[in-house]
């Protein structure tokens, strides 16, 4: 899959196994997402809630995120905060889209450090 995924969700129509796809969305962060940051499961028809770490800023990241080819929303004022509206997803979607996003936040810690180094010191995945 090499097209943009937009987890912005703004007027999508909602994707009909959509408790399929938040299933393989919630599976794709423990995966793929650093171990330091965190976030709410989606209830109903809810987005995800990502709490960034101490120190991420929410806009370098979605910078970041871009270059990945994903998006996601930024909905408050609340800079350690971004919602992940994946309604109008297929599975398949949600899990490139959460993985692209993982190795933009792997990229923004490792910068964040220093020079970019040969690899990643950051635990990743289960």
């Amino acid at each position: 899959m090499s097209g943009p995924i937009d987890f912005a969700g703004s007027g999508f129509r909602t994707y009909e196994r959509r408790e399929e796809t938040a299933a393989t969305l919630e599976a794709a962060m423990y995966r793929c997402f650093p171990h330091i940051v965190c976030w709410d499961a989606p209830h109903g028809h809810e987005p995800a809630v990502v709490h960034l770490p101490a120190g991420m800023n929410r806009d370098e990241l979605l910078n970041l995120a871009r270059r990945e080819c994903v998006t996601f929303a930024t909905p408050s004022e609340d800079q350690d905060v971004v919602e992940l509206h994946f309604g109008h997803l297929a599975p398949s979607e949600a899990e490139e889209g959460i993985a692209r996003l993982g190795r933009a936040m792997v990229s923004y810690i490792d910068g964040a450090d220093g020079p970019p180094s040969s690899g990643s010191l950051l635990f990743v995945g289960p």
